[in-house]
């Protein structure tokens, strides 16, 4: 299943709102309950604005678990 998180306002480390919070979309990812497998196996990706281009997004994309 997707997840997905935005976030709008000063700058922040990605950890703040990725990692740190309880229900973290990391911890959302190794504990789904309501789907088949408990770990989500089909990738995934980061995007963001960096302060010194903020014209152009950063992405990173990953297709292993």
């Amino acid at each position: 299943m997707c997840r997905f998180l935005a976030y709008r306002g000063e700058p922040v480390f990605m950890e703040s709102v990725v990692c740190l919070p309880r229900h973290s979309l990391i911890h959302q990812s190794l504990h789904a309950e309501e789907a088949k497998v408990a770990t989500n196996g089909d990738g995934f990706g980061l995007g963001w604005y960096p302060p010194e281009m903020p014209a152009d997004p950063a992405r990173y994309r990953c297709v292993e678990p």
